[in-house]
């Protein structure tokens, strides 16, 4: 066996019940556990609870709503932890065994203002793991959809199926490629998640048609500057009729997946926000400067990896690039006329920073630069 089925991954266990279980379980599977704790500095976060609900007037709030401030320092730590693991993918997993634990955490994530972040976190970049129905309720509640909630009691077999899960997303086959003529891309679903879908695709300049009962207010902003046909409509199997290219971006799970079950009976490209695996395409960080697009992608692996070189390489290519590459478009035929060696010394003149820096303020001067650059090297090498 050249990996155990769990393979490194980092689950963070958001309370102190069946923690030690877990652990044992996790780390057998070849993953990490790490113990995050939302509520308390306790193990027993569940007596703390129940306090809290017993005695909503000395903790001065309702029964229904535990207020944040309860929670000991300990806890307040362990909120600020996890969210920054969540949004910065340091952690695959985060493994929620009771429902409390999830409002708490969000509760404690609104607090701070993160909660559209959080969201959006666990819908593409970890995976939030449920060991019991009504916490899997209370996720969805919460608008989180990527969730791994297998129907077994014993915990070692639902750990398997999370190992199972995590193991068909690392197995996928990928190949890169660039979509291009793109006639009819459709976007299902009308949340912050549709609106940052419909945003890569402008900037591609493809224009998406958008389909969902109601749109959020930035999603509608885009729909009227854009020109974007809007159907107010649920999903239907008929939406996906001469279609290049759906997007499932709904709040709802299951809307999804169905989404994506007629994408690949019909053979349509389909891409799931909050479940890839269930589609055939996911979309890469892009880095666009005109006609040059630098795609980035860790298949997964480190998402924090992927969002460090995308900063990196925002740093490293300015807007002179466009200039540059429009001025290369140019001057194509001649500059395929020189030997590699010589090829190489025109392209590392123009692309110091210098050179950039000049281009930047004085992007007439490109072509010019260019046709010079390679005149002189061709006669004088």
């Amino acid at each position: 066996m050249n990996s155990l089925p769990l393979n490194h991954k980092r689950i963070a266990i958001a309370g102190g019940k069946c923690f030690v279980e877990l652990e044992n379980i996790i780390n057998n599977l070849g993953g990490e556990a790490l113990f995050r704790p939302v509520m308390s500095s306790s193990t027993n976060d569940c007596k703390d609870t129940d306090d809290a609900v017993k005695h909503p007037a000395k903790q001065g709030a309702s029964g229904s709503e535990i207020p944040f401030d309860f929670y000991d320092l300990p806890g307040h730590k362990n909120v600020r932890t996890l969210l920054y693991e969540t949004l910065s993918a340091e952690i695959d997993v985060i493994a929620f065994t009771s429902n409390t634990q999830v409002k708490v955490f969000f509760q404690g994530t609104e607090a701070l203002g993160a909660t559209s972040y959080l969201q959006n976190a666990l819908q593409e970049k970890v995976i939030a793991f449920s060991v019991d129905s009504m916490t899997t309720k209370v996720l969805k509640e919460h608008g989180v959809t990527r969730i791994v909630a297998p129907p077994y009691e014993r915990m070692e077999a639902m750990v398997m199926e999370l190992a199972n899960y995590c193991q068909q997303v690392r197995l996928k086959t990928s190949f890169p490629v660039m979509l291009t003529n793109l006639q009819r891309v459709v976007v299902i679903g009308g949340g912050k998640v549709a609106e940052r879908k419909v945003r890569a695709l402008l900037e591609a300049n493809v224009k998406p048609v958008i389909i969902s009962p109601d749109i959020g207010r930035g999603l509608e902003t885009l729909v009227q500057e854009a020109e974007l046909e809007y159907q107010a409509k649920p999903y239907e199997a008929v939406d996906l009729m001469d279609a290049d290219l759906i997007i499932a971006a709904t709040s709802d799970a299951d809307i999804n997946a169905q989404i994506a079950a007629n994408a690949k009976i019909k053979h349509i490209l389909c891409n799931v926000a909050d479940a890839p695996e269930l589609g055939n395409i996911t979309t890469l960080g892009t880095i666009r400067r005109g006609d040059l697009t630098i795609a980035l992608s860790t298949n997964g692996l480190s998402p924090s990896l992927n969002s460090f070189l995308a900063e990196k390489f925002e740093q490293q290519f300015p807007d002179a690039y466009a200039v540059l590459l429009a001025a290369l478009g140019e001057h194509r035929g001649a500059l395929a006329k020189l030997e590699i060696v010589e090829t190489q010394g025109v392209l590392t003149q123009l692309t110091k920073q210098e050179t950039l820096e000049q281009l930047s303020q004085f992007p007439d001067t490109a072509s010019k630069l260019c046709r010079d650059l390679i005149y002189l090297t061709s006669t004088f090498g």
